[in-house]
């Protein structure tokens, strides 16, 4: 007992470290055995989320073989699955082909050669044939096709008096009397032959004399126009004008329909088939904008009355570039002074697009012969596109997901300048907008530009201008030039106003293509 008695001392006198003891060691073992119970759930756990991690990767990485050259098309591997998808993909492709197809019946209207004009069914036929123009690098050149250039060239002219009555304004030139001379043999008589799709190194339209032709963006200034610019002698004095067009601005064009030596490295007088290609796509576009005019003015005739009342200046393509935001020097044709051609860039570094591509002026020995097309288009962010750009994107199989939609259209800057009623700005608007060719204003400025007068054209200086007095500028524009600006006098709410912005060529329908690359077939879309 006594033992008992003195084990009992000692441990109530040390209870404080056994029950410390106790407590450390059954802690211990609590944790050893909450650890290994997490430890196999975290494994179990990990495990499963692997496994869903696994099947997930096994669905994105499985792909399929669509052809040579092509990579691979990664599937959903259920059959199911894959149908539902394919039909829906199909769904959206037949609505892009429907709606590809209602852009273009509304802009074939006006994408029609002017056949009563030209006078010849054959020319008409052999043309249509190069439609997109840019899908076409190098076609057979023969002493048919330099025939209907040369047609083309002393016809065309012509037509500018119908675009202008659609405005209710006079085209104030004729031309000499070499253009009403008879037709060329090959023009006239020559049956069209099939065009086959030669190799790189065969000559283009109207070849046979342009051999060396320039592989850049601008030609040079050639020499004058085969057919100066003459003023009609007899104007239509009881004709109505509701539109004045700057005569400076009419020049440019009568340059563009008249004078093609050194222009995009040309050395004919007349047009080459590709010049001929690019200026009736001016041509048609000029009818479009037109034709939005006259859908402002209504019924107007009297030019005091009217909602636009001049055209300042109007250009397509090239001429029209501009960077949005920024401050441009003009085109030469615009400004007062006497450059060698016209000015299609401005100076300086050219700043990229979002895409990061630069454009380069330079063009690719085997894309010569599209010069007249080259930089005439724009991408989403207004920078000028290379020609073998758009090429490749026409025809090759697999194109760039970012040039899939020159498959469908092709983006063209456009620059107009008027006198208007400011209050009509918003019916100008939304005309464009309505127009078959939908022309997207993407800026405006009001009483920005001057409509100087000394505008030079595309193939010289327009010194010898029948419309101009001396060779002087006028007292106001020395004035302005000088740095003073006289006060503004308004009687009425006309403005000078510039737009600028992008409208759209849509190219023929292709619907085989388009399901081509989305990877299905038709039925798929039914």
């Amino acid at each position: 007992m006594e033992q008992l008695a003195n084990i009992f001392s000692h441990v109530i006198k040390f209870r404080f470290w056994y029950i410390s003891v106790v407590s450390c060691l059954a802690l211990l073992a609590n944790w050893y055995m909450m650890n290994d119970a997490l430890g196999t759930a975290r494994k179990d756990r990990t495990g499963k989320i692997e496994g869903k991690v696994r099947d997930i990767k096994g669905v994105l990485d499985y792909s399929t073989a669509v052809g040579e050259g092509v990579d691979p098309v990664k599937v959903h591997p259920n059959e199911t699955t894959e149908k539902g998808m394919k039909a829906e993909i199909g769904k959206a492709v037949a609505q892009l082909i429907e709606a590809w197809k209602l852009r273009r019946q509304a802009q074939e209207k006006i994408l029609v050669w002017p056949k009563e004009i030209i006078g010849s069914d054959r020319f008409v036929e052999k043309f249509s044939q190069y439609d997109p123009p840019e899908k076409f690098p190098t076609i057979t050149s023969n002493s048919e096709i330099d025939g209907y250039c040369l047609l083309y060239f002393q016809q065309i002219q012509k037509r500018m008096d119908g675009i202008c009555d659609l405005i209710r304004s006079e085209w104030p030139f004729v031309t000499s009397s070499e253009s009403d001379s008879a037709l060329p043999p090959a023009a006239a008589s020559q049956t069209p032959a099939p065009t086959a799709m030669p190799g790189p190194g065969t000559q283009g339209v109207g070849g046979g004399q342009d051999e060396g032709r320039g592989g850049q963006e601008t030609g040079g200034a050639g020499e004058p126009p085969a057919t100066p610019a003459t003023p009609k002698k007899e104007l239509q004095l009881a004709k109505a004008v509701t539109v004045t067009w700057d005569q400076n601005n009419q020049l440019v064009w009568y340059s563009k329909l008249r004078d093609f030596r050194g222009r995009d490295g040309s050395r004919t007088d007349y047009p080459t088939g590709y010049q001929v290609l690019a200026l009736q796509q001016d041509l048609w576009l000029l009818e479009a904008m037109f034709k939005v005019i006259a859908d402002v003015n209504g019924e107007t005739l009297a030019n005091d009355l009217a909602k636009i009342e001049q055209i300042h200046h109007v250009f397509f393509g090239r001429e029209a570039r501009a960077q949005l935001g920024k401050i441009m020097v003009p085109d030469a044709r615009l400004s007062g002074g006497v450059a060698a051609g016209p000015v299609i860039e401005p100076a300086g570094p050219q700043p990229a697009g979002d895409a990061g591509v630069p454009f380069n002026p330079s063009i690719p020995p085997e894309f010569t012969l599209l010069s007249p097309f080259h930089g005439k288009y724009v991408d989403a962010n207004f920078q000028p596109l290379e020609v073998s750009r758009i090429h490749n994107a026409l025809a090759s199989v697999a194109p760039p997901a970012t040039d899939l939609e020159l498959i469908v259209a092709k983006r063209i800057p456009f620059r107009i300048a008027m006198r208007m009623s400011e209050k009509a700005i918003p019916d100008f608007i939304a005309a464009c907008g309505n127009s078959p060719f939908e022309f997207e204003i993407a800026q405006l400025r009001i009483n920005r530009h001057e409509n100087t007068d000394g505008a030079q054209s595309a193939g010289g200086t327009t010194s010898g201008s029948p419309f101009r007095q001396g060779g002087g500028e006028t007292e106001l524009n020395a004035t302005r030039r000088a740095g003073s600006k006289a006060p503004e006098v308004r009687v009425n709410d006309d403005v000078d106003v510039e737009f600028y912005g992008i409208v759209r060529i849509y190219n023929p329908v292709d619907e085989a293509r388009i399901y081509a690359i989305a990877g299905i077939e038709p039925a798929a879309a039914n």
